[in-house]
């Protein structure tokens, strides 16, 4: 395989969550929480499993991102995030 391009945009903010709990639901969680405040998710990435827990990443447009990343749609104590 040969990366022939990529695409960037500074509109858009990432947000990962470390140490999430790898069971059902924590997911559905976290994404309902984003969606019941009216934001939309780009792009997900969820990390393997290690020792029952994971990371989660996702970006969100970047003039929601400290809605976003407050505690109200990411419940989660150890997250860090970063507006690109």
């Amino acid at each position: 395989m040969v990366v022939s391009g990529i695409a960037t945009t500074s509109s858009e903010a990432k947000i990962t969550i470390t140490r999430v709990a790898d069971r059902p639901g924590i997911s559905a969680t976290l994404f309902g929480r984003v969606a019941d405040a009216n934001i939309v998710v780009d792009m997900i990435v969820q990390n393997m499993s290690q020792d029952g827990s994971t990371d989660i990443s996702f970006t969100v447009p970047r003039t929601d991102y400290a809605r976003c990343a407050g505690h109200s749609c990411v419940p989660w104590r150890k997250r860090s995030g970063r507006a690109r």
